[in-house]
Formats: structure tokens, C-alpha cells, sequence
């Protein structure tokens, strides 16, 4: 094996650790870290918060956290996550029309008057491998 493939097979291997590891020990079978960044990142955008306010829920759901826990104690720990365990865009809120179910561009309305609602996009295709190659 030659050096160019070393940084890709670490890669494959925080990927698989980041889907498997709990969030600390003796958290609940499926509290794993990606689970929980992965939630708080979809709070915060469902949410709207800004990073002053993301900070504050980040510094409070530590406080009742093992010290010892993988949840991210800063904003830059979160998006640093993602960026470091996907090496692709983070992941992104998508709007649609709750009524028709067209895709709408940000801050777009419906002509057909219907409820826009959202979803969150994260890349598949290392989660995927990730997953694969861990079992």
C-alpha cells in the first residue's frame, strides 16, 4: 500500500467510529455521537438560531452531560465534525411545499398557497461506505 491511500483509509475508519460510538458511556444503543451532532445541527437550523444561541444550547445540554462526552462543547466543534468526518458540504435544510411537494429555492413561497416545510440533506455517499465497510 502506498502513502496516497493512508489518508482515505483514516478517513473510512473516523467515519465508521463517528456512526458507531455512543455519545458517552452508558448512553442509550442508539445515542451515538453523529446522531446527536446530527440532530443538534437540524435543531439549529430548524430553529433558526444564531451562533450566539447555538453556543448557549451547546454549553447548557453540556451541563447535564458526562464531562467525558463526545457531544460538541463549541459551534466550531460541531461544524468541524461534519467538515473533518464527510470531507463534503455540511449538511443543509432543504424547503419544500407541504401541499404540492415542490422543491422552493430559500425564502421562496408557494404559488399554490401551501405550508413550506423542510428537511435535512446530508451527503449519503459517506455514510453509506462508512456503514458498508464496518461491518
Amino acid at each position: 500500500m502506498d502513502n496516497t491511500e493512508e489518508p482515505e483509509i483514516q478517513q473510512d475508519e473516523r467515519q465508521s467510529q463517528g456512526f458507531e460510538a455512543l455519545l458517552y458511556e452508558g448512553a442509550p444503543a442508539g445515542l451515538t455521537e453523529y446522531t446527536a451532532h446530527l440532530l443538534l445541527f437540524q435543531y439549529s437550523v430548524k430553529h433558526s438560531l444564531n451562533s450566539q444561541a447555538l453556543s448557549d444550547l451547546l454549553h447548557l445540554m453540556n451541563y447535564f452531560l458526562p464531562a467525558s462526552s463526545k457531544f460538541p462543547k463549541t459551534v466550531y466543534k460541531l461544524k468541524k465534525f461534519f467538515t473533518t468526518n464527510f470531507s463534503e458540504k455540511l449538511p443543509s435544510m432543504q424547503a419544500f411545499c407541504g401541499t404540492c411537494h415542490r422543491l422552493l429555492k430559500e425564502d421562496e413561497g408557494c404559488a399554490c398557497g401551501g405550508r413550506t416545510s423542510q428537511f435535512v440533506t446530508v451527503p449519503i455517499g459517506p455514510q453509506l461506505k462508512a456503514r458498508l465497510e464496518s461491518k
